[in-house]
């Protein structure tokens, strides 16, 4: 008898088992490595979340704007420290504050629109100016934008308002205000210097013509009565004497009258007064300065031409723009000194005239001179800015000034040949209409 001794094991189930216990074995090290990757990842976030905090709390903190939030409700939820700095109040004393906010001042209205009133305007930011009220009572001025706060979802959950404190603004607005009007005034007081300029120079003219009419009614004063009724043995020039007296003596008076006008068209000036406008026709203005024109005009040995429109009206202050005329014929008058007297031609020309699409009164001054060079054609209007030797340099820029202020414009233009033209327009004017019987009355008069 033989005995053999046989050991076998299962096939099957030692190897299910060794296989599942080393995927285990894998699994349980794959989600180690995948927990320790994640955790880093973590850490690395929270590190920049806290970096990120950090740099944006350190940037509200350097704020000079104020920074509150709001929740729909008009809760505060969040100040920053330049808000409680504005304020005076703490950020615990702010944040959960509900309205009436205590830095509200009473019984003002609040110019910003309620949060449900505006709540679809989307991102659109608007800034208003209001008031606040410090902790110790005192008021100040502020402005606010507002912004609507975002969730991640895209639903708006408050606003956020950027307060500006324009206190000191306002301050430096007052400051540069008084300053203005210090410069303003000391700016009318140079003028004022010039203008004072311009009054000496502008009332030679008329003084002048008073000098040269009262000596000529001395003339005729001291002439021998016997001589003169031998000379007008016909009884004819025992009136025109009396008649020439009463002319001259009237020009004196119309001379004097003007000089006073000069005056007081000064003074108005000094104190801001407005500008005197009524209708004026451009051809009586001329005609009743035409005595001064023929004065500069034959002093510079010229012929005067006139070619005026009646119909040439405008709306003004008469005596400012006898000036300025007065100006521009004594400057062509002078222009044309050292040409031959055949050739000296003063020409004034008014009527209507039609530039971009508006009706005006276009008055000009041409000369026969030897014209305007290049060099000096963009200066012509600055002050104090002359080619005389003896010259001022402010006849054209008064001129201007003037003309602009009644809503006209003063230009220089080339004239074809020889010569310039200074010419200005002025709104055209159009007078009411009146019955045929009133308006001959003045002519008649006249």
């Amino acid at each position: 008898l033989r005995a053999n001794s046989l050991q076998t094991s299962p096939k099957l189930v030692p190897n299910a088992l060794a296989a599942l216990l080393i995927t285990l074995t894998l699994a349980l090290a794959s989600s180690g490595l995948l927990l320790w990757r994640d955790t880093r990842r973590r850490l690395a976030a929270e590190q920049a979340l806290r970096e990120q905090h950090a740099f944006r709390k350190a940037m509200e903190d350097s704020l000079m704007t104020g920074l509150c939030a709001r929740d729909l409700r008009g809760r505060i939820t969040y100040v920053n420290p330049a808000f409680c700095e504005m304020t005076g109040f703490r950020a615990d004393e702010l944040v959960g504050a509900s309205p009436p906010l205590p830095y509200r001042v009473p019984g003002q209205r609040d110019e910003a629109q309620r949060p449900e009133q505006i709540a679809g305007a989307g991102s659109a930011r608007h800034g208003y100016e209001t008031e606040f009220r410090r902790r110790d009572g005192e008021c100040f001025p502020v402005l606010i934008f507002e912004a609507p706060l975002i969730d991640e979802h895209g639903r708006q959950t408050g606003w956020m308002d950027s307060i500006l404190d324009i206190a000191e603004r306002r301050r430096v607005e007052e400051i540069n205000r008084r300053q203005q009007e210090k410069l303003q005034g000391h700016a009318r007081m140079a003028m004022l210097g010039e203008v004072a300029s311009a009054l000496s120079h502008e009332l030679n003219q008329p003084l002048a013509a008073i000098t040269s009419y009262a000596t000529a009614c001395e003339n005729m004063l001291r002439e021998p009565g016997d001589a003169r009724r031998e000379r007008d043995a016909a009884g004819r020039r025992a009136h025109a004497a009396p008649a020439a007296l009463r002319a001259a003596l009237e020009r004196i008076r119309s001379q004097s009258e003007r000089a006073g006008q000069v005056i007081r068209g000064v003074q108005a000036f000094v104190r801001r007064r407005r500008i005197e406008r009524e209708p004026i026709a451009i051809d009586q203005l001329v005609h009743g300065i035409e005595p001064l024109i023929r004065l500069q005009a034959r002093k510079w040995e010229a012929q005067l031409v006139l070619d005026l429109c009646q119909s040439a009206i405008v709306f003004g202050d008469r005596t400012m723009l006898e000036q300025a005329v007065l100006n521009l014929t004594r400057n062509a008058a002078e222009a044309m000194d050292g040409l031959p007297r055949a050739s000296r031609r003063l020409e004034i020309e008014a009527g209507p005239y039609h530039e971009a699409g508006r009706d005006w009164i276009r008055v000009a001054v041409k000369d026969c001179g030897c014209g305007i060079a290049a060099d000096v054609e963009s200066q012509l209007f600055a002050p104090f800015f002359t080619t005389k030797p003896d010259g001022l340099g402010i006849g054209l820029s008064l001129s201007r000034s003037v003309i602009e202020a009644h809503g006209g414009k003063l230009r220089h233009e080339r004239r074809a040949g020889r010569g310039s033209v200074f010419a200005f327009v002025l709104p055209r004017h159009r007078a009411p209409a009146t019955p045929a019987s009133a308006a001959d009355e003045p002519v008649a008069a006249a």
